[in-house]
């Protein structure tokens, strides 16, 4: 009988920033795929652009940061029409979209571990959509108490009952067992 070859599975352990570096990375990947090149010609200008108001050369600084950009911008113009050939957009590929499941589950769990409400309708609030075929990444957080994450399930379970229209106070049942106590 022949055995069946295991899928390798990564498991990572980062911080919170470092999750956020590697949410900004992907991001920039999947942009650069998708041949998105403004948000790279902006850093790549900006340089050592700092705005201070009270600086009397901000405003000759500022318009050699924006000429920078826009020299940038039609550089990587340039390289999009030809690596194209004439065509206006192409397939982003299949890594693109991986890449972009990936930001997608990384600003889900940044957005849940800083406290976010779900009921804002932040483009963040809502859980990852899958684009690729690959499945998406599984992302969680941990802390030293349960008070972000519970908080989040708290405010998820009011969300759910404002929408169906009514109140089973679950949200209050699952806060007591996951806190020990009483919400305030």
């Amino acid at each position: 009988m022949k055995k069946k070859k295991q899928e390798i599975r990564i498991h990572l352990d980062m911080s919170l920033q470092q999750a956020q570096i590697i949410s900004e990375a992907v991001e920039e990947y999947m942009r650069l795929r998708m041949y998105q090149f403004s948000d790279l010609a902006d850093v790549l200008a900006r340089r050592d652009f700092q705005y201070y108001q009270s600086d009397p050369q901000c405003s000759e600084k500022f318009k050699a940061y924006m000429q920078r950009r826009d020299e940038i911008t039609e550089l990587f113009e340039q390289i999009r029409r030809v690596a194209l050939d004439g065509a206006e957009c192409a397939d982003r590929g299949e890594d693109a979209d991986i890449a972009g499941d990936l930001w997608s589950v990384l600003r889900h769990e940044i957005y849940k571990a800083k406290g976010g409400d779900p009921a804002t309708g932040a483009y963040d609030s809502y859980p990852a959509i899958q684009l690729a075929r690959e499945p998406l990444a599984r992302c969680w957080f941990t802390a030293g108490d349960l008070h972000a994450e519970s908080r989040y399930r708290v405010l998820e379970y009011c969300r759910r009952c404002t929408e169906n229209g009514r109140c089973k106070a679950r949200c209050l049942q699952e806060y007591r067992k996951l806190e020990g106590g009483k919400p305030k």
